[in-house]
């Protein structure tokens, strides 16, 4: 299955940089919210499956048995599934796409150990890697999410062709450089695909027109690159890529319409009460 797509990314507790990026020897493959003018290539269903890589299952999986670093203890994986469980709950409703741990139509995400943060490909593979090192708790959710965007076939909102507008960019290293790819939203400085402004990482700078969009946007600069969540409009690329919408949540929408119902039968009840009551008898004073 495949689709055009369009996005941007990023990496370190707090600020998003190079840490996260794509592997180098994968660029080619990627695609983009602002999407790639190549075809990204889509996981069916919008369903990943996923593996953490232990002793016990790699020899059942790609991630080689011998590479002993990015195998996690049982305890380390089990600590793990939390902060994956959470973020799939929140990417399911966003998008209405599943992320979940065990066998799928296809090969699994292999989720490895070590030191970084970073997968080796955007959009569907039948091998990807995801190294969840520094990044693998509840306080680096936003950081997971961006990886598991990338699995779908988000890349970086700073890498957009016409990012020129916005912001100025010092780097020309492969996760900072444009892409020729065409856009389907506007530029989004709260998308979690986006770097953070500054000197390092990407070197980035906002443009007069960047900072009036951000004064728009109720940001400072310093904002930008801290998302801990999905914006609006990185839910609705998603679902644009993959042709879902964002599950309906049947209990909280019963609620409401039972308070609404309530709320519409008391005021019709007072109104027929008004409209019914006795009228007071009228008495002469007599002094």
């Amino acid at each position: 299955m495949r689709a055009a797509v369009l996005w941007a990314a990023w990496a370190t507790h707090g600020h998003r940089n190079e840490g996260d990026d794509v592997r180098p020897h994968m660029l080619s493959t990627r695609t983009r919210r602002a999407s790639t003018a190549e075809a990204t290539r889509l996981w069916p269903g919008c369903h990943i499956p996923y593996a953490i890589v232990t002793a016990a299952n790699c020899a059942e999986l790609q991630t080689p048995c011998t590479q002993r670093d990015r195998l996690f203890t049982p305890a380390a994986a089990e600590k793990l599934r939390g902060p994956l469980a959470a973020v799939a709950e929140h990417i399911h409703e966003q998008t209405g796409c599943t992320i979940a741990e065990g066998p799928g139509e296809v090969p699994p995400l292999e989720v490895v150990a070590g030191t970084e943060c970073w997968i080796t490909r955007v959009g569907y593979h039948e091998s990807v890697q995801m190294q969840l090192g520094w990044c693998s708790t509840h306080a680096h959710r936003g950081s997971i999410t961006h990886e598991f965007l990338h699995a779908l076939g988000a890349e970086h909102e700073h890498q957009r062709a016409d990012r020129d507008r916005y912001i100025t960019v010092a780097s020309s290293k492969d996760n900072c450089a444009p892409s020729a790819a065409r856009t389907l939203a506007p530029y989004d400085f709260k998308s979690i695909m986006h770097y953070f402004i500054g000197t390092s990482g990407c070197g980035i700078g906002v443009t007069p027109e960047g900072e009036a969009l951000l004064t728009r946007a109720g940001l400072r600069a310093d904002d930008v690159g801290t998302a801990d969540t999905m914006s609006q409009e990185d839910a609705r690329g998603i679902r644009a890529l993959y042709g879902t919408a964002a599950p309906h949540r049947p209990a909280e929408a019963s609620v409401a319409l039972v308070a609404t119902l309530v709320a519409t039968l008391v005021v019709a009840l007072v109104a027929v009460y008004m409209c019914t009551a006795p009228k007071p008898t009228a008495y002469t004073l007599v002094i």
